[in-house]
């Protein structure tokens, strides 16, 4: 492609730095990208984290995003699923007006009875 990026998401240790990017991986998650960086490593990362405008609006906020009891259930979620048991379409992590807006990430935005499914 001989194209070149910035990687600009802010907590990725390369962040800053150049790179070239050899190929675009489409999968079900979104686009990835093959780069090779000034050193001739290459790496593999999501193509959002080289958009400046994305990387632009992410910060560390003094108050949580998401509750507590929204994160514990996740967590569950991720631990049945390393374990191998069966995380269905009858698994759901609900968000209540004081957990987070998933359309926003914003805490207590109407969020109320929220139901992601958990895949």
């Amino acid at each position: 492609m001989g194209s070149r990026v910035t990687i600009h998401y802010p907590w990725h240790p390369l962040k800053g730095q150049r790179a070239e990017v050899l190929r675009r991986i489409r999968t079900g998650e979104g686009v990835s990208l093959e780069v090779r960086l000034n050193d001739g490593v290459v790496k593999r990362l999501p193509e959002w984290m080289a958009q400046a405008d994305v990387c632009a609006t992410m910060a560390v906020s003094e108050k949580p995003l998401c509750g507590m009891a929204a994160l514990r259930e996740l967590r569950a979620q991720l631990d049945a699923w390393a374990r191998g048991a069966e995380v269905g379409s009858s698994s759901t992590i609900e968000a209540t007006e004081e957990d987070c807006d998933p359309a926003t990430g914003r805490q207590g935005s109407g969020a109320a009875d929220v139901k992601a499914m958990a895949t």
